[in-house]
């Protein structure tokens, strides 16, 4: 496996995932197959026309209904310790149906180990990322097992800061059998 370029991210996060059999791929073409995310990601795209990176207050409900039961926005923030945690502030109702009620939880209380490092890695990854990025998963989770995933991840501006916010959108379909005879 070749060794990805220094200060790569997503070729980071994507030689990671091959190495420990992880089941995500990061796609920075945005070859989006749903279409809300295709429009979603346009929507992340017109917003940052003004200042390269729209923040958190460029996404109103309004803007994101179409979108909303998929959408989560993530914070990161520092722990007691020092090691960032993520904080989630909203969870859209299809999410909350997958993955139960995570608004105003951290990822560590309701991701387990060993699915912790894959689902941090990402987010750390969008946030060192200067575009939106798709997600494609097969999660095996147990209470998803079941499902693939697509999804859109972009990070939000916190003015001159560093960004800490990402917002996204998640998409299921029921897993494509490999290897099944006609």
């Amino acid at each position: 496996m070749a060794t990805p370029p220094a200060g790569d991210p997503v070729a980071a996060l994507n030689a990671r995932a091959v190495a420990m059999r992880w089941g995500m791929h990061v796609d920075r073409d945005l070859a989006f197959v749903q279409p809300e995310l295709k429009a979603l990601c346009a929507l992340w795209r017109e917003k940052a026309r003004a200042t390269g990176r729209p923040s958190r207050a460029d996404f109103d409900a309004r803007s994101l209904k179409a979108f909303l039961p998929h959408v989560s926005i993530v914070e990161r923030i520092a722990g007691a310790d020092g090691a960032w945690r993520y904080r989630f502030r909203l969870s859209g109702t299809a999410l909350v149906r997958l993955f139960g009620e995570t608004t105003g939880r951290f990822l560590d209380e309701f991701i387990p180990e060993p699915f912790l490092e894959r689902w941090t890695l990402g987010y750390d990854t969008v946030l060192a990322s200067n575009a939106p990025l798709r997600f494609v998963s097969r999660f095996e989770l147990p209470q998803v097992s079941w499902l693939d995933g697509e999804s859109f991840s972009a990070a939000l501006s916190n003015g001159a800061e560093p960004p800490r916010v990402v917002l996204g959108a998640l998409y299921v379909t029921p897993k494509r059998q490999t290897g099944a005879a006609g």
